[in-house]
Formats: structure tokens, C-alpha cells, sequence
């Protein structure tokens, strides 16, 4: 899980010696949003967490605000672990501001 959650929170080109380790997505939840930057973070998460956490599988992310106070963000996501023939799947919800 901390794996997984350390991918996803990086920005891209923050991690020393690893410049394409993290993602996009808190830079594409505070900036302009649309339907083509969505599905190209949801892509990049992807091939990061294939590439860095192997043993983890991104089910679904999505990105909500709170109904009765609009500053908070929240981001649910929904992945599978696996471990030898064990898997577990758990979902989680982030908030951010």
C-alpha cells in the first residue's frame, strides 16, 4: 500500500536519480481538467504502477469533491495486491486538501 501510495503522490521528476518515477495526477487535480488529460493520467498510472509496484494492480481511480465544502478533494482508489498465490483487493479513500 505505502508503495503504492508513494507512486501515485510523487510528481513526476521529484524523486532524485529517478526522473520518471510518479505521476501526473495531483498536478492534472489542480489544474485545468478535461476527458483527455483524465484518461492520459489514468494511462500513466498505469504503466508506472506495471513498472514500479508490479505486485500491485490499479482497479479504478477517481477523483471527487466534497458536496458540502467544495475546497476538499478527495481521491478514491480501488487496487489489487498480489503476493505469491494471495491476493488481496482494497479500496481507499485519500483526502488531499
Amino acid at each position: 500500500r505505502s508503495k503504492l501510495y508513494h507512486l501515485i503522490f510523487t510528481p513526476v521528476g521529484q524523486r532524485y536519480r529517478m526522473p520518471e518515477f510518479g505521476t501526473n495526477l495531483l498536478k492534472w487535480i489542480f489544474e485545468m481538467q478535461d476527458s483527455t488529460s483524465w484518461g492520459g493520467v489514468m494511462g500513466e498510472i498505469q504503466s508506472k504502477v506495471e513498472k514500479y509496484v508490479p505486485e500491485a494492480k490499479v482497479n479504478n481511480i477517481s477523483v471527487e469533491k466534497d458536496d458540502n465544502n467544495e475546497d476538499n478533494v478527495y481521491v478514491k482508489l480501488s487496487y489489487t495486491v498480489t503476493n505469491g498465490a494471495n491476493s488481496e483487493d482494497a479500496t481507499e479513500t485519500i483526502k488531499l486538501t
